[in-house]
């Protein structure tokens, strides 16, 4: 399109409402010869030769000769003003563009739906356009989050406002809201209706936050490889072999040790059928597992094993290999909390300290 005002100034104002007249992102109007459109200018460029004659003391000019183009986003219904996607008939050479009033764009969300309904609907206040404040933008809750829903843009460009906005709207209604809140972002809302849980030791809490704990069980074994990334070669493998090793300890306690499924120079058989019996269960990811003994349970899968019937002693070389592992502070937590506790959650913590060769000891024996 031509843009005969990209050459002023400034901008106009309308009714308190800031109009570019030609500026990246600004919402248009097609007035075509069979319907009218509805756009965004997503580009403005000039000729090369204009284009250099643009220095710091610009101040404006009238024959400026200035190219844009138009993203074409749906159609408005002359009769009603209710927009639809899509193009039904493009726009001929010579139609007319106009600035779209800030009030028809806040009103786009209602424009785009049919609403029968006798009563006053809910709606979530999400800004206004520009700074004209009496074109609010409003919309319905079951717009918004009946499926999915994405708040995308660039660095600064309002993302967490945004968010921030939408919170804030559904507490006036007392809707209902989990907000995951990875970054502490919003741990600033307070009201009769909210309450702020944290998982672990965040550097800084919201305000009479609880402490919350989630179960071992709540982890699958995917969960564990993804937060200890163990190398794949060994670690990975013994990983998933303790974890199923502690699985059948629960299962078949007759043939652990104090939890513990103990392979340093013993017999593989009584190992081996239990595991057959128990094999669906012990490869549920759902299935628990005495998550406290899990680096314990890693040292003693660390055996050598040269498919005789027993397995051979300690191997010091994958021991070494699974260090970061057995050094790991696993979590240990086994109830969730979901009120304020009256005291705080004792727990002794798993005690890994230990060099692993004492580990390799107390397991010989």
């Amino acid at each position: 399109m031509n843009l005969s005002e990209a050459g002023s100034p400034s901008g106009s104002h309308f009714f308190g409402g800031r109009y570019g007249r030609g500026e990246v992102g600004e919402f248009v109007l097609i007035e075509g010869q069979q319907s009218l459109l509805l756009g965004r200018i997503a580009e403005v460029f000039l000729r090369d030769a204009e284009r250099r004659s643009i220095k710091s003391d610009f101040t404006g000019r009238r024959d400026l000769d200035a190219l844009g183009l138009i993203q074409l986003l749906g159609c408005v219904a002359m009769d009603n003003l209710m927009v639809t996607a899509g193009i039904d008939a493009y726009p001929r050479l010579g139609d007319r563009i106009y600035a779209a009033p800030h009030r028809f764009i806040a009103l786009l969300p209602r424009l785009m739906e049919r609403d029968d309904a006798e009563h006053e609907a809910v709606t979530l206040n999400l800004g206004s356009v520009d700074m004209a404040h009496e074109s609010t933008v409003s919309i319905k809750p079951e717009r918004l989050f009946g499926r999915h829903c994405a708040i995308l843009g660039a660095t600064g460009g309002g993302k967490s406002w945004t968010t921030a906005r939408i919170i804030e709207e559904c507490i006036k209604h007392d809707a209902k809201l989990i907000l995951i809140d990875a970054a502490g972002e919003y741990r600033d809302f307070i009201d009769d209706g909210v309450m702020h849980c944290h998982l672990g030791e965040p550097i800084t809490l919201a305000k009479n936050s609880l402490s919350c704990l989630l179960p071992p069980i709540s982890f699958s074994e995917s969960d564990f490889v993804a937060m200890f990334e163990p190398a794949g070669k060994v670690q990975g493998p013994k990983l998933r072999s303790a974890i199923q090793s502690l699985r059948l300890a629960d299962l078949e306690p007759s043939i652990a040790s104090e939890g513990l499924m103990i392979k340093a120079n013993k017999d593989k058989k009584q190992y081996n059928d239990a595991m057959s019996r128990h094999a669906s269960r012990v490869n549920d990811p759902r299935q628990k597992f005495n998550v406290h003994l899990l680096s314990q349970q890693i040292v003693n899968e660390c055996v050598g094993d040269y498919g005789d019937p027993k397995w051979k002693g300690p191997n010091e070389a994958e021991v070494g290999y699974c260090a970061s592992l057995i050094g790991t502070d696993f979590p240990i937590p086994l109830t969730i909390q979901i009120h304020k506790p009256s005291t705080q959650p004792k727990s002794d913590g798993p005690k890994y300290q230990e060099h692993w060769a004492t580990k390799l000891t107390s397991a010989e024996s």
